[in-house]
């Protein structure tokens, strides 16, 4: 039985606006395909036009592009200043790599002319003797000979090992991850001991030496003894040693006279300046640690120049002793100010997150050990002594003096929640020496160092934690809580929010309501007040609140009613958007979770909607916002302690907000931006899924509109804003095999190792080699999850994921550099070089200092706090130092692996890898960038 025909229904629209139907059965296809093809000419030129149109316009942009970024690097290339890098730092290596460039730029041409005479690899092994043409043909067929025999099996062998060390990082970075998993999922984290020292009577306060070694860093010197001199500590039980090795005898003045002036303050500080400049650091420190009065103190203290620690980080470290006698260093983390400042610093803040938040932490939890980041970092000066102090023979004494404790049985405690400000370098010349101190130093060390690490032994750690619970039984126990509802031409709901706050089950005096109205409606506000003084003459402690000024929306108005003078009674303020109502027992069942927990900023509730089967919009937004507080709220919150906060229905530390800079009017979604600030403060969150408050859908598709339109252009402008913020990511191993292969072996030198060898030169030489070709796994999949793993600490940077890959690799050249001098004693090896500072400070001193001082803006350095006593002498010295000009430089080792990779990319095109010929043209396009020297600080 033949099947039904078919039917074709068309429509058309017509100059006049009819539509006409017409209708087709399967014997009208052939008309309607004819009909179709005979598309309008006219049509058909304008379409070609448009596109023509797209297409011009699109090369016109790259033109530009193309045509500015040669400009650039013409003038980078004229003004550099290649002179004035080091030869040390190129040397041998760099000759080894201009060698390379010239046999594989020789193979290219070689490559090119046999691929266009079609002398492929099956057509030689076919060929006679005999049939050779020419010298040339002949030169290549020995060539491939020899490249089969001899050259492809080396490189194949040198390959695997390669890979097999690449696995073995990768298998380490993974435990590292899940040892960090395992931290946050149990909430470990090192506890003090309730009470450890009596406020009230000093004396119970140990004895604590601070010293601030500098030499020659004036721009960063008046910060870091500022900061120090206002500690938080008993002026008797504490000592500050400013250890300063400057050469320039007018700094050195400066430095005393601003160690003067602390001293008139009544600050228990001293200058101390060394005539015999031997040791760099290590010799500073050990020269202060032979002092008399040193054996009078317990612990020191050692902050570099550029480091600012909060008055309270002794009160957050020094407890931690208490009790422990087995336990030598209390580590804090480093926290950048400029870590925004260009894509160096955004990148050097990747790698520092990921060494804090993951390597640190794990191996301080699980371990007991880790390297001494020298400074931030309080000793027990019984551990040093033991340990045999400070030494000069490495260019890293700090990771020195810890591998000794460790050896002696001391025991290390990381804390990732108490931070420290500091710089980082700004410039890649100042970046790139830091990273050859940090990678040579290991491998001195470790060569120094193998023997007593063999003969030593350890002793079992077990790390404990403690808790403690809220008694809600007690009413006197009960903290001061502010409750705020802020709220703008809300006459629908108003009454039932105010009606819902005022019957919180709290004590009557340890709780205040404010109306916050930013009505402009004058009766909406007589009604509003009304309301309030009927909860108000029934006992409730309540009070309205109209702002005359109404700037900033619910920011602004937050911002406001935290401004008032009885706001520094209270200790948590929780806020109600106009139609939420909140159950009695919500207090009750929130605030209770602060009890025992410093740290802990936020305490959010689930929103339940009144109205949510009202129509089908309400039910859609349902099911949305289910998902987003049942999964994503929820999971954020037990994993990680951190997620945006929603605005309402929230209880929040007035500390946290405080020390998070409050309520700003920067962007729509200050409940988003406050979270996120309060986060990178270090503050966690708690979220509560089984604690309910009512709320409203928006039941119009116009005010849902609105509503969603502010959700998402909110996020956008803080993630402008906000972009390079921070997450978590972890990791750990056992002990001798931890201190050997993983933390010696593998993260200072088979990482820099296998990156340079690998991705540097073995994959550029494959392209010469078929026989040894690179898997795509190696290459693309696993370099790529791993880059991954070690960006989540710092989740905003997630954009930056590809260059933070290329970038890696490109440092791998001075970090391979490095590593082979330090293990076989190089030259370059013993030289320290101090890294480059700006001497900037807080955004918010920052900007202050800015306003005051905008008359000065064309200066290249900020200096602060100067005592009026050093700012003539200062003035005299800016004045006798003659302006230089100067330049950005060239960077050959970078610049010949750049040319190196770009040849190995071309040779690639001939054998059609895609993807190998895409990463060696972009990792070749990054060691061009770092060669001319076009990343971070750009010297005009």
């Amino acid at each position: 039985m033949a099947p039904p025909s078919s039917v074709l229904v068309a429509t058309e629209k017509t100059n006049n606006d009819f539509t006409l139907l017409q209708v087709h059965d399967s014997d009208s296809q052939m008309f309607l395909e004819k009909k179709q093809k005979a598309t309008n000419p006219k049509q058909f030129r304008w379409f070609l036009l448009l596109k023509l149109h797209k297409v011009l316009t699109c090369l016109s942009w790259l033109t530009t592009g193309f045509k500015a970024t040669f400009v650039l690097v013409k003038k980078r290339i004229s003004l550099s200043n290649t002179s004035d890098e080091d030869p040390k730092y190129r040397g041998k290596l760099y000759r080894i790599i201009k060698i390379f460039l010239a046999l594989s730029i020789g193979a290219l041409v070689i490559e090119i002319i046999a691929h266009f005479k079609k002398w492929n690899l099956h057509n030689m092994m076919m060929i006679q003797p005999f049939e050779v043409q020419g010298l040339l043909q002949w030169s290549y067929m020995a060539w491939l000979s020899f490249r089969e025999d001899y050259v492809a099996p080396f490189v194949l062998l040198v390959s695997k090992f390669c890979i097999v060390l690449f696995l073995i990082q990768s298998l380490d970075r993974l435990v590292l991850c899940l040892g960090c998993f395992w931290i946050k999922f149990k909430k470990l984290k090192p506890s003090i001991e309730a009470d450890a020292y009596d406020v009230e009577d000093p004396s119970t306060f140990p004895m604590v030496l601070v010293q601030i070694p500098m030499c020659n860093e004036i721009e960063v010197y008046a910060q870091s003894i500022g900061a120090a001199s206002q500690l938080d500590w008993p002026k008797d039980r504490i000592l500050i040693q400013v250890l300063d090795d400057s050469d320039d005898s007018n700094l050195q003045n400066l430095i005393n006279d601003e160690v003067s002036a602390w001293k008139e303050k009544g600050v228990n500080i001293i200058y101390r300046h060394r005539l015999i400049r031997t040791g760099y650091k290590a010799g500073n420190l050990k020269s202060a640690m032979s002092c008399d009065y040193v054996k009078d103190y317990e612990f020191v203290t050692i902050f570099d120049a550029d480091f600012q620690p909060n008055p309270d980080f002794l009160k957050l470290t020094v407890p931690h002793f208490k009790g422990k006698p087995d336990l030598g260093l209390v580590q804090a983390r480093w926290s950048f100010v400029n870590k925004d400042e260009n894509l160096l610093t955004r990148l050097q803040n990747i790698n520092l997150c990921f060494h804090f938040e993951v390597e640190q932490q794990v191996n301080g939890h699980f371990l007991n050990f880790f390297g001494f980041n020298g400074t931030a970092g309080v000793w027990r000066i019984k551990a040093l002594e033991e340990s045999g102090g400070w030494l000069e023979r490495t260019t890293v004494e700090d990771m020195d003096i810890a591998v000794r404790a460790h050896l002696n049985g001391w025991k290390f405690i990381y804390l990732n929640d108490v931070k420290v400000l500091c710089e980082l370098p700004e410039s890649y010349e100042a970046y790139k020496k830091q990273q050859h101190r940090w990678h040579s130093g290991p491998m001195q060390l470790f060569r120094l160092c193998l023997p007593a690490i063999l003969t030593s032994k350890f002793k079992k750690l077990k790390p404990s934690i403690e808790a403690d619970a809220y008694d809600v039984e007690d009413p006197s126990t009960f903290p001061m809580v502010l409750v705020q509802i802020p709220m703008c031409n809300e006459i629908e709901v108003y009454a039932q929010s105010i009606g819902a706050a005022s019957q919180l089950d709290w004590p009557k005096d340890r709780i205040l309501i404010q109306v916050l109205d930013d009505s402009d409606d004058s009766n909406l506000q007589n009604l509003i007040n009304d309301e309030v003084s009927a909860w108000k003459e029934k006992g409730v402690n309540i009070i309205y609140r109209h702002r005359l000024i109404r700037t900033g929306y619910k920011a602004g108005n937050l911002k406001s009613a935290m401004s008032c003078d009885y706001v520094k009674d209270y200790e948590f303020v929780t806020i109600f958007d106009a139609d939420f109502q909140p159950n009695p027992d919500f207090l009750k069942l929130t605030v209770p979770h602060f009890k025992g927990k410093p740290d802990l900023g936020l305490v959010q509730a689930r929103w339940s909607f009144v109205n949510k089967d009202e129509n089908l919009l309400t039910r859609l937004q349902n099911i949305n916002l289910c998902f987003h507080f049942e999964v994503e709220q929820q999971v954020n919150g037990h994993f990680l302690n951190f997620f945006g906060f929603n605005g309402t229905a929230g209880v929040w530390r007035i500390k946290a907000l405080e020390e998070s800079g409050g309520w700003l009017e920067r962007t729509t979604v200050e409940d988003m931006d406050i979270a996120v600030r309060a986060h990178l403060n270090g503050w966690k969150f708690i979220y509560l899924n089984d604690v309910k408050v009512l709320c409203e859908l928006p039941e119009s598709y116009e005010a849902y509109k609105k509503q969603q339109h502010r959700w998402h252009s909110g996020p956008m402008q803080l993630f402008r804003l906000c972009l390079p913020a921070i997450l978590t990511s972890k990791i750990s191993t056992w002990k001798k095999a931890n201190l050997i292969f993983l933390f010696f072996l593998l993260r200072k030198l088979i990482l820099p190792f296998y990156s340079f060898t690998l991705f540097c030169v073995i994959l550029p030489f494959t392209m010469f080699i078929p026989e040894s070709e690179l898997p795509l796994w190696v290459i693309c999949y696993i370099p790529i999850v791993m880059s991954f793993l070690n960006i989540l600490p710092s989740p905003k940077s997630v954009p930056f994921l590809v260059p933070y890959l290329l970038f890696e690799n490109t440092m791998s050249v001075t970090k391979f550099n490095a590593m082979v001098s330090g293990l076989f004693q190089l030259g370059s090896a013993y030289e320290w070089v101090v890294t480059k500072k700006t001497g900037r400070s807080s955004e918010s001193d920052l900007l202050a200092y800015a306003e005051r001082e905008s008359k000065s803006s064309n200066e290249d350095k900020i200096l602060r706090r100067h005592s009026e006593s050093g700012l003539e002498l200062l003035c005299k010295l800016k004045e006798a130092k003659k302006p230089q000009k100067k330049r950005n430089k060239l960077y050959r080792k970078e610049l010949a692996l750049a040319f190196l990779l770009l040849t190995a990319s071309a040779r690639s095109l001939l054998s059609e890898h895609g993807l190998h010929f895409y990463f060696l043209l972009f990792q070749g396009l990054s060691f061009l960038v770092m060669g001319l020297d076009l990343i971070g600080e750009q010297v005009s």
